[in-house]
């Protein structure tokens, strides 16, 4: 099966992280999710997706994640998220996720609303809400294709 039909027909879940309550990876739990996932015979893997935390991961532990897809799924597409506060951040994790055997990546850097106090009599005094930010939040997509082996 060819990348292109395998992207238009394919199951790519969005892989989670299993942490410990202090942040960690835990190893064991990853091994075996991947294990599971395996057995599931999925086309590939969406990793540092929402549900992958990707942004709240060290680049350490978004290395062993990825590189642990891609061991347990030597067949399968690896698709990573990358993001960042800046553009370049975001590309730098789309570099690592080619270095660590990613198939394809999309960087993507968003821009968080303004929050300010809310005086507002239909909100609790001294509550916090969004401000429209100064450009629409939204993910800007640098890139989205097959990286090089």
């Amino acid at each position: 099966m060819g990348h292109g039909l395998a992207l238009e027909r394919g199951f790519f879940p969005a892989v989670p992280v299993p942490l410990w309550a202090d942040g960690s990876l835990d190893e064991a739990s990853q091994k075996r999710y991947v294990s599971y996932m395996h057995s599931q015979a999925p086309t590939g893997v969406a990793v540092w997706a929402h549900t992958g935390r990707g942004l709240a991961l060290s680049r350490s532990q978004r290395e062993y994640v990825l590189k642990s897809w891609r061991d347990g799924l030597p067949e399968g597409l690896i698709i990573a998220g990358a993001g960042g506060s800046t553009d370049d951040e975001a590309m730098r994790m789309a570099e690592d996720a080619a270095a660590w055997g990613a198939d394809c990546s999309s960087a993507a850097t968003a821009v968080a609303p303004r929050l300010e106090t809310h005086t507002h009599t239909s909100a609790p005094a001294g509550s916090r809400t969004a401000k429209k930010p100064r450009r629409p939040i939204a993910f800007h997509v640098k890139s989205l294709h097959r990286l090089p082996s």
